[in-house]
Parts: structure tokens; C-alpha cells; sequence
């Protein structure tokens, strides 16, 4: 019996017992076959089973009131070019650094991700009076995300005052710096493809502290018309779904944005010709981690493919001047991708696997969530953590030789086995 035929039966069986369990239809998702391993499953009922603090039994007063558990899943340890490095990542690791600490538990060779869970929720008849693009914890996708301060409203008392904004169905994504590309791909996607199931029509307002060109052309991308991204409050929603307690890094989510893109991400290596070069050296809203031996680096990187003689070339970008089409058929040619860290980094998501990944990072400013999405989209990733020049700028000599280095090695190379599903017991002992 193949996959399909095993999955398929699990969902019929799910199904069959949804009355006992409490189970919603996993139904819905199967026509989405890249991430059908990954799909959470859904707990709609309180049954005498079920954990009370679940969101069925934690909001019995709502109709809809959904816990989502994600299946658990481990990602490779970056490569890295040295074994310095690598034991800086594993000392951090196994730290309290913010970015790891109750992140992961990494076992020398593997970031392991478990227990993970989402909820997703639908209030009536909720007045929102003002949103933030601040960063906090009441955020969405921000750890605390808070439902304390919604504010019911009676619909009979506001009559058909024409200046006031009700709306019939919608989506809060309070996410912070709600108008930028890079927090929209890491943090404002989530809610939006978490509640996918629920929002069944074209009607669903978005409502979010603030919009970009940008930002409003991925609202466009996932059914939302940009009339309908709401940022003028206050607001009264007869309807409001709050899918704010997202997974932060998954890859459910992110799979299922790269099929909703069309991004190709089956294109063989020796088809792919460009080397990606991601300056920060203008062009930037800041002036910081740049690669101040970058005309240097670039020089070499020429010289290098020079030698190698297959129609390589090295292409210098910055993606905010670009469209989201030409960003995608630009890295549907890219064979790897050079950049200091940065948000620009967040176009990986778009890059066909196998694609060859060197994130240049400032020790001063370490954080993984490039070296998570690179490995979600299966990517060969290497990561180089350098002391910055100043600590304020975070700026960078990179050594040249390492980059190099690199790039002969693992130039249309293969890693395998990145992104892998787990499972505590060992089905073969």
C-alpha cells in the first residue's frame, strides 16, 4: 500500500471516530500533497479525554474553539567551516540564549522540534480599538498572545450609522512592524494559513496595525482583496478569527506558502546559473552588517567561477527593488546565495531546494531563523559566525578564503537528509 492509500485511510479513520474524540476533519487538507506529513491535527470537541487548558475545553462558550498539534520534526545542525564554529553553535544551543532556549533540543546533529501546538479561535461580535506594530508579547505570534483586551459590542444598539466600520468576517494579524516584507513572511503569514479551514469565502477582512505595497501584494496572494486589509479603527467584527497563537517556525506553514507562490522547487542544480549576492552595502533602511571587503569578495567570487567554466555568474540584488515575480524567477535560477544576515535573507523561502545557502553572521547580533527556513525548504546551508567590527554597526570582514572554500566544495552539491520527521521511539529497535 502506498503513502497516499496509508494517509488516506488514517483520514477516513479520524473521521469515523471524530464523534468520540473530538477530532476535527483532517479532511480538509489532503489536496495540498507537499505538506500533507506535516498537517497538525485538530481537536474540536471537549471530551472527558481531552486536556482542559485545549482550546475546545479552555472556551467552551465558542462555537468554534480549535487546539491544532503539530507533528514533531528535526532539521540538520548548520555546516560550518570550521570546528570552532561548530562548537560555538553547540555551546549556544544548550544555553539560554533567547533564540534556543525552549526552542529546540539539539542532540549533536540534529535541532529537534516537539509538542508544538496552535490554536485557533472565533469570537462574536468584538470591537478593536486601536492595534500596535510595537513589539510585546500580546502580539500575534509573539509567545503571550492575549485575548484580554477585546471589547464586546451589542449589534443592536449601533444601528445603521454609516460612519462606523463593521465588518462581517475577519482575521486579526497583529503582528509587530506589520507593514515590512521580512516580519509579514516570518510572523504575519502564520494566522493566515493556520486559518485557512475556517475562512471558507472571499469575504474575510484582514485587520492588522499597518500596510505596505509590499505586504499587500501577499495579502493579495492568499485570497484577501486590499480593500479588504483593514488598518482604520476602531473596527466592530461580527465574526473574529483568532489564529494569533501560531508555531512560530514550522514546516506546515511554510511549505504551504512556497505552494501557494508556485515557487519551483524541483529545479535540477546544473540548470541553475546564478550565484545570489545579498549587499547590504546600499539600498538597505540601515547602514548595518555590512561586508566591508564586499568588492573584494565579489572580485574573487568571479574569478572563481571563471575557472570553473559553466556559464556561472555572480548577480548583486537588493530585493526591495524587485517585484515578487522577478524575485521568483531570479531564484529559480539560483544555485546559491551569499548575504549577511539580514531580512533580505527571508527570499530562501522562495529558492528551489538544494540551493547552496552561506548566511554571514555577526556574533553581536546571532540569531537562527535563516538556518531554520533554509533547512525547512531543504536547502544546503552553512552559516559563519564572525566577530562584527564594531559592536553598534555589527559591521564585517569576512574572510574571502572561507567563502571560496565553500563554494568549490559544495557548488551544485546535495545534502540529504535536512529536514526529517521524529518520532521518540525507534520504529527499528
Amino acid at each position: 500500500m502506498d503513502n497516499f492509500l496509508i494517509y488516506f485511510s488514517l483520514v477516513l479513520y479520524l473521521n469515523l471516530i471524530n464523534k468520540t474524540l473530538g477530532l476535527a476533519e483532517v479532511i480538509d487538507f489532503i489536496n495540498n500533497n507537499n505538506t500533507r506529513q506535516w498537517n497538525p491535527y485538530i481537536i474540536s470537541k471537549c471530551k472527558h479525554n481531552i486536556p482542559k487548558y485545549y482550546a475546545p475545553c479552555q472556551y467552551k462558550n465558542l462555537k468554534i474553539a480549535h487546539e491544532l498539534i503539530f507533528p514533531d520534526f528535526k532539521i540538520r545542525a548548520p555546516n560550518f567551516i570550521n570546528e570552532q564554529d561548530k562548537k560555538y553553535f553547540e555551546i549556544l544551543a544548550n544555553s539560554d540564549h533567547s533564540d534556543f532556549k525552549d526552542r529546540f533540543r539539539y542532540d549533536g546533529e540534529y535541532c529537534i522540534y516537539k509538542s508544538m501546538h496552535g490554536q485557533n479561535l472565533v469570537f462574536h461580535n468584538v470591537k478593536i480599538n486601536v492595534l500596535s506594530n510595537l513589539w510585546n508579547k500580546n502580539q500575534c505570534v509573539c509567545g503571550n498572545t492575549s485575548i484580554n483586551n477585546f471589547e464586546q459590542f451589542d449589534p443592536k444598539k449601533l444601528g445603521n450609522n454609516s460612519k462606523i466600520n463593521i465588518i462581517p468576517y475577519g482575521l486579526l494579524d497583529n503582528i509587530p512592524d506589520s507593514w515590512s516584507f521580512q516580519h509579514f513572511i516570518d510572523r504575519g503569514i502564520l494566522p493566515i494559513i493556520q486559518s485557512s479551514y475556517i475562512r471558507r469565502n472571499n469575504n474575510t477582512y484582514g485587520i492588522i496595525a499597518s500596510k505596505s505595497d509590499v505586504t499587500l501584494k501577499f495579502w493579495k496572494i492568499f485570497g484577501f482583496d486590499p480593500s479588504h486589509v483593514v488598518t482604520k479603527f476602531p473596527v466592530f467584527v461580527k465574526k473574529l478569527i483568532f489564529s494569533c497563537r501560531s508555531v512560530l517556525i514550522h514546516p506546515w506553514y511554510f511549505l504551504q506558502l512556497q505552494q501557494k507562490m508556485k515557487i519551483k522547487v524541483d529545479v535540477p542544480l546544473d540548470q541553475r546559473k546564478y550565484i545570489l549576492y545579498l549587499s547590504r552595502n546600499e539600498g538597505t533602511k540601515n547602514n548595518r552588517r555590512k561586508i566591508l571587503n564586499e568588492k573584494e569578495l565579489i572580485y574573487e567570487v568571479k574569478k572563481l567561477l571563471q575557472i570553473r567554466n559553466k556559464g556561472e555568474t555572480v548577480q548583486i540584488i537588493n530585493p526591495l527593488a524587485l517585484s515578487i515575480f522577478q524575485i521568483k524567477e531570479l531564484l529559480s535560477q539560483t544555485k546559491a546565495i551569499i548575504a549577511p544576515h539580514g531580512g533580505a535573507l527571508y527570499n530562501v523561502l522562495f529558492a528551489p531546494q538544494q540551493t547552496l545557502i552561506i548566511e554571514i553572521i555577526p556574533k553581536e547580533r546571532f540569531a537562527i531563523m535563516f538556518f531554520e527556513l533554509s533547512s525547512i525548504m531543504q536547502h544546503n546551508y552553512w552559516m559563519i559566525p564572525i566577530n562584527s567590527t564594531k559592536e553598534k554597526d555589527n559591521n564585517l570582514i569576512i574572510s574571502i578564503t572561507d567563502i571560496l572554500n565553500i563554494l568549490k566544495s559544495q557548488l551544485g552539491k546535495k545534502r540529504e537528509n535536512v529536514l526529517l520527521e521524529y518520532y521518540m521511539w525507534n520504529s527499528k529497535t
